[in-house]
C-alpha cells in the first residue's frame, strides 16, 4: 500500500519543487508554468507525494475570504489515478476549515471533461471569456462554501 501525503510547501521547499518540475519533459507540462520565485510571491504551493516521491503540485492564491486555485499538475505516469482530484479535495477542505466563502479558478472551455469534473464536485461554471494567453475561451468555475 502506498503512502499519499498532500502538504503545503514552505519557502525552503520551493527550490526542490522547482528542480523537480524542471526535470519534467515540456510536452508533459501541457503549457503549464509555475513561478517558484520567493521574491514577493503571494502564491501557496502544495505537493502531493506518493511514498515520499513528489508526483504532483498545486498552486493557489489564498485570500481573506476565498481561495483561487491557479494550476494543478500530476506527473504523466501518475495521471488518471485520482491524484488531481485528491489535491482539489484537499483545497476544498482547507477552504471550508478556514471559513472561506468560495473556491474558484479558470479552465479552458475546450476542456469538456475538466468542466464536467468540476460540475460533479459542485462547482458552478460561468459563461466563457476570451483568454489572450491561450488564444481561446476560458470559463470560471466556483464552489460557493456558504
Amino acid at each position: 500500500m502506498c503512502r499519499i501525503v498532500i502538504s503545503e510547501c514552505q519557502l525552503e521547499d520551493l527550490n526542490e519543487l522547482s528542480l523537480w518540475y524542471n526535470l519534467i519533459p515540456q510536452e508533459d507540462k501541457d503549457n503549464l508554468s509555475f513561478d517558484f520565485s520567493t521574491n514577493g510571491n503571494s502564491l501557496t504551493y502544495f505537493t502531493l507525494k506518493v511514498d515520499e516521491i513528489i508526483v504532483g503540485l498545486m498552486c493557489a492564491q489564498i485570500g481573506d475570504s476565498r481561495i483561487k486555485f491557479l494550476s494543478r499538475f500530476v506527473a504523466r505516469e501518475y495521471r488518471r489515478k485520482g491524484y488531481a482530484e485528491m489535491m482539489l479535495d484537499h483545497l476544498i477542505i482547507k477552504a471550508r476549515n478556514e471559513k472561506k466563502i468560495a473556491l474558484s479558478g479558470y479552465i479552458r472551455t475546450s476542456r469538456i471533461a475538466g468542466i464536467e469534473f468540476f460540475k460533479s464536485k459542485g462547482f458552478e461554471v460561468s459563461p466563457a471569456a476570451y483568454d489572450h494567453t491561450y488564444n481561446e475561451d476560458i470559463s470560471m468555475v466556483m464552489l460557493k462554501l456558504r
